[in-house]
């Protein structure tokens, strides 16, 4: 196993486990990883996790000083990067004449957290869930209310 391997992999544990630990744990699950085909199906394995990620902010979480170190071959994503790539695509949106109950429905079925409130091809406002959650809470009777900017 390489540092790189181990810096990697410290990297991935944050961003798909959401788990912030420091290297030394990154260490220890690649080296699990390349262990992998030597392991039977009941073999259990316990990695414990005894450091956090605070002390490699201005290591393993910046993409520049993994770049300078090659462990990486380019930095995470820029505004840019996601703006450029989408160029071509629909944005999802609700019109302000839809009810409540219509943006949440369609924020629950595509995942969203919030999405462009328009009114004639417009973005003039955003609508949040955390924000439908606590009016419905309140008011239920206003899920068929129109959404309006507040």
């Amino acid at each position: 196993m390489t540092d790189k391997d181990a810096a990697v992999m410290t990297r991935e544990l944050c961003r798909q486990e959401g788990i912030w630990v420091g290297y030394s744990a990154g260490s220890a699950v690649a080296g699990l990883i390349q262990l992998k085909d030597q392991l039977k199906k009941d073999d259990v394995v316990v990695i414990i996790f005894h450091d956090h990620g605070t002390r490699y902010i201005g290591k393993i979480f910046n993409d520049e000083w993994m770049l300078k170190m090659g462990y990486l071959d380019k930095a995470g994503m820029t505004a840019h990067d996601i703006v450029s790539g989408r160029m071509n695509i629909d944005i999802t949106t609700i019109e302000k004449h839809e009810t409540v109950g219509h943006a949440l429905k369609l924020m629950m079925d595509n995942n969203f957290s919030q999405l462009p409130v328009t009114s004639d091809g417009r973005i003039v406002g955003s609508i949040f869930e955390n924000k439908i959650m606590n009016l419905l809470i309140q008011s239920p009777e206003k899920r068929t209310t129109a959404l309006k900017r507040s």
